[in-house]
């Protein structure tokens, strides 16, 4: 048993390398058991979210890798034929509302161990997540599902001071990806951000002068970042791989915020209208 002393060393040692690099990776923190069963659900949601489409678009297909990537290339042309927002998601490689709001990931949010290295590495015995997280899937080569690189300081103004957790539950390698950062880029503030293709906010910088990182990981890893490292998703580049990965943003309790959060230790939903 890890005592008082060896804890806040421990916790030290977290919030160090988090606030030095801007980003921290820990290893086999999440049971497999659960995050088979987040495996599952997930490829479930995927299945219902095709056949929603299918069904909007007059029966096209989006089962195979080529088919996706054939549609998701076609946004603009489609929300310009009343595509409706959950499906500009799907063609974007997030998950819907429905899923991102269900009680299947609220559990997973509260998995004891989840919890704890949250605080830990936050710095506070207890934490509340912006509610609700964001849920992907990256299928190979689909160009128009990366996200630019940005600051997650640019999404969420509503809150003083967070992180972000990252939550992979496909092995991340080389050729699936993951999340590429550029390092030095936390020492920069928050910086200016504009549109980009189907994406909100990608952050004006010169990529050149920093160099670009890639953590690989197992399922059951979790990656922190600090609001203002710019980071991308990076390409899949598998056969048929898709990515699959959970994302999270932990503020302090004592942090008001004007959107809705979750308190993963009561298990309560805070709604603001």
């Amino acid at each position: 048993m890890i005592d008082k002393a060896q804890h806040q060393q421990y916790q030290s040692s977290h919030s160090k390398i988090l606030s030095q690099q801007g980003y921290l990776v820990c290893h086999k923190v999440i049971d497999q058991a659960v995050i088979r069963q987040m495996q599952n659900y997930l490829a479930a949601r995927l299945d219902n979210l095709r056949d929603r489409f299918q069904e909007w678009s007059g029966g096209k297909d989006v089962t195979s890798v080529e088919s996706y990537r054939y549609h998701s290339d076609r946004i603009a042309e489609y929300e310009a034929m009343g595509l409706p927002k959950d499906l500009r998601h799907f063609l974007r490689g997030e998950f819907d509302l429905e899923t991102r709001l269900s009680a299947e990931i609220r559990d997973f949010l509260a998995t004891l161990s989840l919890r704890e290295l949250v605080a830990d590495v936050f710095g506070e015995t207890r934490y509340f997540l912006h509610y609700p997280p964001m849920l992907r899937f990256k299928v190979p080569r689909a160009d128009q599902t990366i996200v630019p690189p940005h600051q997650d300081s640019a999404y969420s103004t509503h809150i003083e001071r967070f992180i972000t957790a990252w939550v992979p539950l496909t092995p991340i390698t080389e050729e699936v990806g993951g999340v590429t950062f550029y390092q030095g880029t936390q020492e920069l503030g928050n910086l200016t951000h504009g549109s980009s293709g189907a994406w909100e906010s990608r952050a004006f910088f010169d990529e050149s002068t920093y160099a670009a990182y890639s953590p690989q990981m197992a399922p059951g890893d979790v990656l922190f970042f600090t609001p203002t490292i710019v980071h991308a998703s990076a390409l899949n580049t598998s056969n048929n791989i898709i990515r699959f990965s959970i994302d999270m943003r932990a503020f302090s309790t004592n942090t008001v915020s004007s959107k809705s959060f979750y308190d993963p230790w009561s298990g309560e939903v805070h709604k603001t209208n």
